[in-house]
């Protein structure tokens, strides 16, 4: 780690928000330490260079708290992923309180405490409130939700006693394309399935990534941060509009409303999370300030999913740092044949003819294919092309109705950032992307885990060759 650059340990570093933030601190001039159950796997996962030390969720090692600049506290068990039985009640509340309870431990036995500790908290503090304006100065509320928030704040309670300066940041849904909840959404949505929940009139207060991003930066700079602050853009918005913004922007068709019954029975008791109401106002982030980038639903769905090239489309992005620079890593990428280098044996991907001598906007790329042990041929075109920063090849022939794949390539702490970006489509109706879609992603994903486990693997000297072989 370098000495000279401050130093910031983001736990549940790993996650969305945490591979996010991590990122934009390097690119700021930070140093970042993380902590993992996995740390031989993880580091060929993640958009940023940092130093990833072991832990199983027990006692932090304290040579990650001992002279940070900062802790920003990320970690909980997913509210949304799984029922909400009592085992799984137990481990989302125990996740969060244990985490900061050894914390504490950490910072009360640091030799140098960091200057601040970010805790995240969420807006589920509030419970249901209907149209009720919350602040930060407003009560808690009732549900498992606001007694999980509780709770968890609670625990926190002896970090400002041990000196170090403390903010609680009450987070709402956090937008974004390379996790979270709008993932999901999508995932509804591209399969005809999108609807208006419940009465639609239920207030639902989300932030952009990037702004909780600019958030906590914020907060470990500034002095002036300190206490609770709610990490909600300015402008809530109703259910109703949400779903109606998401699939304008996305190019997705929506069904008829949902009845919050039914959505209850889908759903169980997990059916708080979309039918509560909270309209939740970033009034502390404001007084001090804070320039919130975006700030209407409207504005923050055009710019993530303004680019979709046809309706219905499933999203993945992918992001990984190798340390190479981009004038190292272009010459590798821009030579159609180490793409076979890059695809999972199990496809039996061969290049059958490249329509151009040098690869360039315009080229066509033939290929053949095995998916599911069904042979297949795959057409694609380069229609952008800027060297030694990205392109973009779409299908004209193949499997898909639609594959758009955008690739990028940024200079990052020395190294690149390669972020894949892709949309597609199967040539199917609603009932057959119902049957198939989920099975398609998952080999998507897996295409994808591949090619970034090989990235991962190479060395400097690889990205030179551009013969097709490594």
């Amino acid at each position: 780690m370098n000495a000279d650059k401050p130093r910031i340990l983001i736990m549940g570093g790993t996650g969305f928000v945490g591979r996010e933030l991590g990122r934009s601190l390097v690119a700021n001039g930070y140093s970042v330490t993380i902590l993992s159950r996995r740390p031989e796997t993880v580091a060929g996962q993640l958009p940023f260079p940092c130093q990833i030390l072991p832990w199983s969720g027990g006692e932090l090692p304290q040579e990650a708290v001992d002279g940070c600049a900062a802790v920003v506290n990320l970690v909980g068990e997913g509210i949304a992923d799984k029922p909400w039985t009592k085992a799984r009640r137990a481990a989302i509340q125990n996740s969060r309180t244990q985490s900061v309870s050894a914390l504490v431990r950490a910072l009360a036995a640091a030799q140098r405490k960091p200057r601040v500790v970010i805790q995240a908290s969420a807006v589920g503090f509030y419970g249901d409130r209907g149209d009720e304006v919350l602040d930060e100065h407003s009560k808690s509320g009732s549900g498992f939700l606001a007694s999980t928030c509780i709770g968890w704040e609670r625990s926190l309670d002896p970090i400002e006693g041990l000196g170090v300066r403390l903010v609680v940041l009450r987070i709402g849904i956090v937008l974004g394309l390379t996790g979270g909840a709008l993932l999901e959404i999508l995932s509804i949505y591209s399969k005809g399935l999108g609807a208006v929940l419940g009465s639609g009139k239920q207030w639902v207060s989300w932030i952009h990534v990037d702004d909780l991003v600019a958030m906590v930066k914020a907060a470990i700079a500034d002095e002036r941060w300190h206490g609770t602050y709610n990490a909600t853009a300015p402008v809530p918005c109703r259910q109703g509009e949400f779903s109606v913004q998401v699939a304008k922007a996305g190019r997705y068709k929506l069904l008829p409303a949902v009845p919050a019954f039914a959505v209850r029975v889908a759903m169980g008791g997990r059916a708080e999370l979309v039918l509560s109401s909270a309209r939740v106002l970033p009034t502390a982030a404001l007084k001090l300030g804070f320039k919130f980038g975006f700030q209407s639903i409207d504005e923050a769905c055009a710019i993530l999913l303004g680019d979709a090239v046809a309706t219905n489309l499933r999203r993945l992005v992918i992001r990984q740092w190798c340390p190479v620079p981009p004038d190292h890593v272009w010459p590798f990428f821009s030579n159609a044949e180490n793409l076979e280098q890059l695809t999972p044996p199990w496809l039996s991907f061969k290049i059958s003819s490249v329509s151009t001598a040098q690869v360039g906007e315009g080229t066509i790329i033939k290929y053949k294919l095995r998916l599911r042990g069904i042979p297949m041929s795959w057409d694609s075109v380069i229609t952008h092309w800027q060297p030694g920063q990205g392109f973009v090849d779409e299908q004209i022939r193949g499997p898909y109705s639609t594959w758009h794949h955008t690739h990028l390539f940024e200079p990052l702490a020395g190294g690149t950032l390669i972020t894949d970006s892709v949309q597609y489509r199967l040539p199917m109706p609603p009932f057959g992307e119902l049957a198939a879609g989920q099975l398609v992603a998952s080999d998507v994903q897996q295409i994808f885990n591949y090619r970034r486990q090989i990235i991962g693997a190479m060395k400097a000297s690889d990205f030179l060759r551009v013969d097709g072989h490594i």
